[in-house]
């Protein structure tokens, strides 16, 4: 299963957008021997490089018929053979010239390495790419949505999640939520959904204790952050007294 066939199916289905004219040189495509001829990998690149670029041109031959770039084999590796490898490669540096590529693109490590010692030795002044540089340059990514307002408050209360709602503890400086830290905001949570209303301090104070509105550090508007509610529009204070009092 190879990237082209992979990043192919991906744009036929919609689960990525590409945006071509961020490459506006003119492309080709050299095609690994390994991928074109043996693994007939043929059309798949060409259309996520039609894609992902503004100007693509075959080179000629191409396909099955296209000049290996000269570095299979293991010959990239052996020294001694370098001066045979470029010299037999001079037809491929030859066939890249005559497409007016700016850029050369294929998806094979090897054939990388040999296409910029071939830019290099023939003055080629072009630049080799993997494929997938230049569909990743390409990626629309979508604008990621902000689900707090202004003040911290989520916009959505079923967006909620205990994830969410220990990372804004974080963020108020209460550290780990603890077993009662979530006996209240569950209670809270309850409360909204049932009544849609914001609980009043006194309400949390006598079904639960005063002591549990010391947790949040006797503001209701951090509670609300933490628990996913909406912003409640109005200063809330928990007056410690009344607090006690409503307990009794």
């Amino acid at each position: 299963y190879a990237f082209v066939e992979m990043v192919a199916d991906y744009i036929r289905r919609g689960r990525i957008t590409l945006d071509p004219s961020v490459n506006k040189d003119r492309v080709t495509y050299h095609d690994p021997c390994n991928q074109g001829r043996s693994a007939g990998f043929i059309e798949e690149p060409r259309y996520v490089l039609r894609q992902s670029v503004m100007d693509y041109v075959d080179l000629n031959p191409c396909g099955r018929n296209n000049w290996c770039c000269g570095g299979g084999g293991g010959a990239l590796t052996m020294s001694e053979y370098r001066d045979r490898r470029l010299d037999v490669a001079k037809v491929k540096a030859e066939q890249i010239k005559a497409s007016g590529a700016k850029v050369v693109a294929t998806s094979c490590h090897n054939c990388i390495d040999q296409l910029n010692e071939l830019q290099r030795h023939y003055k080629l002044g072009v630049k080799v790419v993997n494929t997938c540089e230049l569909t990743a340059d390409a990626i629309v990514l979508k604008r990621p949505v902000d689900l707090h307002d202004g003040e911290g408050y989520l916009r959505d209360t079923s967006k909620w999640n205990w994830e969410m709602a220990q990372a804004m503890a974080y963020s108020e400086r209460l550290g780990d939520l603890g077993n009662e830290h979530r006996q209240v905001i569950e209670y809270v949570r309850k409360y909204y959904d049932a009544n849609k209303d914001w609980p009043l301090p006194a309400r949390i104070a006598k079904d639960l204790g005063s002591k549990r509105c010391d947790l949040f550090r006797r503001e209701p508007q951090v509670l609300f952050k933490i628990a996913g509610l909406p912003n409640p529009g109005q200063k809330l204070t928990w007056d410690v007294k009344k607090l006690h009092e409503c307990e009794r």
